[in-house]
């Protein structure tokens, strides 16, 4: 049997140079789409509040950029967590494995039961989840990713009756047992808002045609809500970060419900939308199970 070496070095003999362009060349790969980004504009705040406990620096993002991503290549020195390979669970979540992959999970809003069994067998904790009030949702779209305009302001003064008209179609829906997804909804009455420019609308509806949300399968954030207490009904929503590897695990676990299949790669667009919007909503006092990561202030 040959050696080890004889064996190393065959194969050192039969590698070959792959050509390549320039590292820095733009991304013109079929795997990318374009994302739609929060304006430079928002008003919304982008730091945590001062009641968000500091974490340690172990387990905060700098840390983990310092110890593992500061772009020193082979020169990056051996700091004691870094040699031994410790770092915090968590710290590591803006780390892509987006070139790892050709289909990850796209979640279907209208089958979600909100049953949670996925975020649990998910291996990498890249189904980020959040639940929010409508009027919550409606205002970060609006501030975010409206540009500054009169016609933005007529929009935010109108949000709160379309609202209302939303609330209603909603819950008649779930009454009838024919609930019509919220994107198709929210379409249809900012639609009627002719006071307020397209442009306006259009900034505005991209948000909910990129983002879906549940409310129709997902009784204890929407209609048991809003049968007790009107008004009181929100939404949910998962989100597969770029964290997600595409196992596919969470499809298992989610099964015949449906609510999660797997697609291809470029529905990965809906990613950095998705985390934008969750970032810039504040948390609402009766949600507890949204989540929350080392360089971002409360959801």
């Amino acid at each position: 049997m040959a050696s080890n070496m004889t064996v190393m070095t065959m194969g050192f003999e039969r590698a070959m140079e792959v050509p390549h362009g320039a590292v820095d060349a733009p991304d013109r790969s079929s795997m990318r789409v374009e994302a739609l980004i929060a304006c430079g504009t928002c008003d919304l705040p982008r730091t945590p509040s001062a009641a968000q406990e500091k974490r340690a620096p172990l387990a905060s993002t700098c840390t983990f950029d310092s110890e593992f991503r500061a772009g020193l290549g082979y020169d990056q020195p051996a700091s004691t967590l870094a040699s031994v390979g410790v770092m915090a669970a968590g710290t590591g979540s803006t780390a892509s494995k987006y070139v790892a992959r050709r289909e990850t999970p796209l979640w279907i809003a209208e089958n979600c039961t909100q049953c949670m069994e996925c975020i649990v067998a998910c291996p990498d904790t890249a189904l980020p989840n959040t639940a929010q009030e409508i009027s919550t949702v409606f205002r970060a779209a609006a501030r975010g990713f409206v540009s500054e305009s009169e016609s933005k302001d007529l929009l935010l003064a109108e949000l709160p009756a379309v609202e209302d008209r939303v609330r209603t179609r909603m819950m008649a829906g779930v009454k009838e047992k024919a609930p019509a997804p919220f994107k198709d909804l929210v379409e249809e009455e900012i639609g009627t808002l002719t006071q307020v420019d397209e442009p306006t609308r259009d900034s505005f509806l991209e948000v909910f045609r990129r983002i879906p949300f549940a409310y129709s399968m997902t009784p204890a954030v929407f209609s048991s809500k809003e049968r007790k207490d009107a008004g009181s009904g929100g939404l949910f929503a998962i989100f597969v970060s770029d964290l997600c590897k595409g196992c596919g695990e969470c499809v298992e676990e989610c099964g015949d419900k449906d609510a999660l299949v797997m697609a291809s790669a470029p529905i990965m667009f809906r990613v950095r939308i998705s985390w934008t919007t969750c970032r810039i909503r504040p948390r609402p006092s009766w949600v507890g199970m949204t989540r929350r990561t080392p360089s971002s202030p409360t959801l």
